[in-house]
C-alpha cells in the first residue's frame, strides 16, 4: 500500500504571484505539529492516516476490492471484530453475549457466522478468534469455520444472509 502525497503549487495560495510565493514559503517553513512528528517517527507507519470517518470511508470503498489472503496489511481495511459482531447481532436480533455461548450438539448460527466472517474478512488467527468468542481450542474454531463454509455453500438462504451481512458491513464503513 503506497503513501499518497499531495504536491502543493504556490498558485494554490493566491492568484497574485508574489502573494502566492510568500504564502507558499510561509507554509513550507511552518513547524510540523508534534502529532505528525510522532506518527512519522514510529518504526512501523500506520497503513492509513486520518480521522476515524476518513479511515472508515477508505475501508468501505476499497476493502472488498483489495482483500488478499497473502497480504497481511489488507486486513487493516477489513471491518474490525466489534463491527462484525454488531452486524451479526443486528441481523439475527441477538445480543453479543449469545455469540459467546455454546452447547454441545446445539447449533448457534449467529456465533458460527460471526466466527466464519471474522476469519474470512479479517484473516484472524484461530487462537485470536477463539479468544474473541470464548472458544478454548483452536481446533474447535477451525471445525466451526469449515462447517460454516460447507453450510454457506449448500444452503442458499444462509448464503444470502451472509452476503447481506457482508454488504451491511461494507456499507457501514
Amino acid at each position: 500500500m503506497g503513501l499518497a502525497i499531495q504536491v502543493l503549487h504556490p498558485a494554490l495560495f493566491s492568484k497574485n504571484e508574489k502573494e502566492a510565493i510568500n504564502a507558499y514559503e510561509k507554509f513550507i517553513l511552518m513547524e510540523t505539529p508534534e502529532k505528525i512528528n510522532r506518527i512519522f517517527s514510529q518504526r512501523k507507519l500506520p497503513s492509513m492516516l486520518g480521522g476515524d470517518r476518513f479511515v472508515d470511508k477508505v475501508k468501505g470503498r476499497f476493502f472488498h476490492k483489495k482483500r488478499h489472503d497473502e497480504i497481511p496489511e489488507s486486513k487493516k481495511l477489513a471491518p474490525d471484530v466489534k463491527k462484525i459482531k454488531r452486524a451479526i447481532c443486528d441481523a439475527y436480533g441477538v445480543d453479543e453475549n449469545s455469540l459467546l455461548s455454546s452447547r454441545r450438539g446445539v447449533l448457534n448460527e449467529p456465533r458460527d457466522v460471526a466466527v466464519f466472517l471474522v476469519r474470512r474478512l479479517r484473516g484472524e488467527k484461530l487462537e485470536e478468534i477463539g479468544r474473541q468468542f470464548g472458544i478454548a481450542k483452536y481446533s474447535s474454531v477451525s471445525s466451526a469455520i469449515e462447517k460454516m463454509k460447507r453450510e454457506v455453500s449448500a444452503n442458499r438462504k444462509l448464503r444470502l444472509r451472509v452476503k447481506d451481512i457482508e454488504k451491511t458491513l461494507f456499507n457501514s464503513q
